[in-house]
């Protein structure tokens, strides 16, 4: 049973297979009949199928991450439906701030406003809605600007940009990756930061924005985080040891584990103290705590209990 939906709505669905299947094969694609045939709220999300016909063949297309499927492989509607949900499911679990927890401390209040962009995201339906997905993405930007703002960055004689500038990226930038052999790494996170802000002003005030744009926005903020954070991190580490001979970073106990170069300024670390007996007592008397309940198993092919 078809639902009601909109004039709007059936030429986006319309749009979207044209680009996604005209692509993908020399003859024209004609699309014949669209309808919505069901719409579920499920885990906080509303799903919505629809039914396509069109001259190379029926399809389903499934919202929200809009995604079309040959009904061919998917004759059921319930079970593309099944599919689609725990194929979202997987993709928003990416949502997590994608490094380790340890790191997102050095960006934390940014992380935690983009965060607030994809929750936003994840209800948003109309152009007003990915443009709202754009301001908490904005301020997520301007919250990182205003966290690297720091005098010291500044060159002698250079007058200092307002707290919100995107100058401060590009200055960071050459803090965290400096001299030569960086020079790479120092131009990629100044075109990211200057392309990355571009685009999150742009959907703010995009009339016409879809829900691609803001997932495209909501990913590249996370990488520009994410790339500036572990360049963080990568410049407090310096290079690593290599051995001298081969070039490996295989070295352990100041040891090359390839061709045996010994490191002879290497210092071992200090040697962990033992217990005193004291504390073995305490130890040795604390109840031991299994790992599971289960204590017992048996394979396919054990047939003990069988008469």
């Amino acid at each position: 049973m078809a639902l009601a939906t909109s004039g709007k709505e059936k030429e986006e669905v319309t749009e979207y297979l044209e680009a996604q299947l005209g692509k993908s094969t020399q003859r024209k694609l004609s699309v014949q009949h669209v309808e919505k045939i069901s719409a579920e709220n499920i885990a906080g999300h509303r799903y919505e199928l629809w039914n396509c016909i069109t001259n190379q063949g029926n399809w389903w297309v499934l919202t929200p991450l809009m995604n079309f499927y040959s009904q061919k492989d998917f004759k059921s509607a319930d079970v593309v439906l099944t599919f689609h949900v725990g194929m979202v499911a997987r993709i928003l679990s990416r949502d997590d701030v994608p490094i380790a927890p340890e790191l997102a401390d050095a960006f934390t209040e940014p992380w935690r406003k983009w965060e607030d962009a994809v929750e936003t995201l994840k209800t948003a339906r109309e152009a007003e809605d990915f443009q709202a997905v754009g301001m908490r993405l904005r301020e997520a930007y301007v919250s990182m600007l205003k966290m690297v703002a720091d005098d010291d960055l500044l060159p002698d004689g250079t007058e200092r940009p307002k707290d919100a500038d995107n100058a401060w990226l590009g200055l960071f930038a050459d803090y965290i990756a400096p001299g030569s052999s960086n020079s790479r790494l120092r131009t990629y996170l100044k075109v990211a930061g200057k392309e990355t802000w571009q685009h999150v002003n742009w959907l703010t005030h995009a009339t016409h924005a879809s829900l691609i744009d803001a997932e495209i926005a909501v990913a590249n903020v996370s990488h520009l985080i994410s790339v500036f954070t572990v360049s963080i991190l990568r410049h407090q580490r310096g290079s690593p040891a290599r051995c001298e001979d081969c070039g490996s970073y295989r070295l352990s106990g100041g040891t090359c584990q390839r061709w045996g170069w010994v490191n002879e300024a290497y210092v071992p670390p200090e040697p962990r103290p033992e217990p005193s007996p004291e504390d073995m007592g305490v130890r040795l008397s604390t109840p031991h705590t299994t790992s599971s309940d289960i204590t017992t198993f048996k394979s396919p092919n054990d047939d003990s209990d069988k008469a």
